[in-house]
């Protein structure tokens, strides 16, 4: 799949020395990147989709939607997921990620879109910014992308996320069985009471 830098700095009349000097990077490296031959951190695809104002996926040439974060494009994927079972969502992301990336990273995106899912089916509209959660799952399969491709930094980051996430759900179902013991207390208080009474 090949990606769109060298199609966006033409349509901007730029040549590789000019972006380079705007980006404050070598053109010989810009060169690079346009051709494949080099894969940019994720830094400077945030840095080179921000400079031309489209989403790095677009940038990348993994999505046709030049600019993902707009809010038409952010409610049309809201829409569609929203529509799509959970059973075809871990069929989506089995089929539709590369190959090269594991099984258990595949199941990983696949609840990533559920649990996004699910906050979608509870948010009202000024309660969350869907452009916001849009970004930071993009975010977060940008990081697994450049894991997968051996970077240390992105390693290391997916570690460090992966251990937020886990630690905040642990909290959560630790919070939930305390308040579900509290009712299951409450309702045997109440039961007791309505027995004593009679």
């Amino acid at each position: 799949m090949k990606n769109r830098l060298k199609e966006l700095r033409k349509k901007k009349h730029l040549t590789l020395k000019e972006l380079g000097e705007q980006l404050g990077l070598a053109n010989n490296t810009l060169s690079q990147y346009e051709t494949g031959k080099r894969e940019p951190k994720l830094e400077t695809w945030q840095k080179l989709a921000e400079f031309f104002g489209v989403s790095v996926q677009y940038l990348q040439g993994l999505s046709d939607v030049p600019n993902a974060n707009s809010s038409l494009a952010a409610q049309t994927s809201e829409a569609l997921l929203q529509s799509v079972d959970d059973e075809t969502l871990d069929k989506l992301a089995d089929k539709n990620l590369p190959d090269e990336i594991p099984p258990e990273t595949k199941k990983e995106v696949a609840n990533a879109l559920k649990s996004y899912k699910a906050i979608l089916s509870l948010k009202d509209n000024d309660s969350l910014d869907a452009t916001g959660l849009t970004s930071g799952l993009q975010g977060y399969y940008l990081v697994i992308q450049q894991a997968l491709r051996g970077d240390e930094e992105a390693k290391q980051a997916l570690t460090e996320i992966n251990q937020s996430v886990n630690s905040y759900l642990l909290n959560q179902t630790k919070k939930l069985n305390k308040i579900f013991n509290d009712v299951s207390k409450i309702q045997k208080s109440k039961k007791n009471s309505k027995k004593s009474s009679k």
